[in-house]
């Protein structure tokens, strides 16, 4: 998901009322779509390996929103596979090539 706008609260913090915050926005006929999210961070590793160890910034669409719209590179990726509370994770291609991650073979 890459956005081109995201609105915060004033200090930065988690916005009071996103649904308020979210219907207000979607009000603008320039506005496609909006949806809240969240973004951390994460160090990933694969072994013991030190040097298969990154850093890596998290973001997720809150559960039961509206599909993200994927750009057509992904659309033969295993994206569809994703489902809520299972533990699946979808890389960038250069952070898997740092970590020495491949994709699983389907069968």
């Amino acid at each position: 998901m890459i956005s081109h706008i995201e609105v915060f609260d004033a200090d930065g913090s988690a916005l009071p009322d996103w649904r308020a915050t979210v219907a207000k926005v979607k009000r603008n006929p320039e506005v496609l779509d909006a949806a809240p999210f969240i973004a951390s961070q994460a160090l990933l590793a694969r072994g013991d390996d030190a040097a298969r160890r990154a850093g890596a910034r998290h973001r997720a669409r809150r559960g039961g929103d509206a599909s993200p719209n994927w750009p057509p590179s992904c659309s033969d990726t295993a994206l569809g596979s994703l489902q809520p509370g299972a533990w699946r994770i979808v890389l960038g291609i250069e952070l898997a090539r740092q970590l020495g991650v491949r994709r699983k073979a389907t069968t």
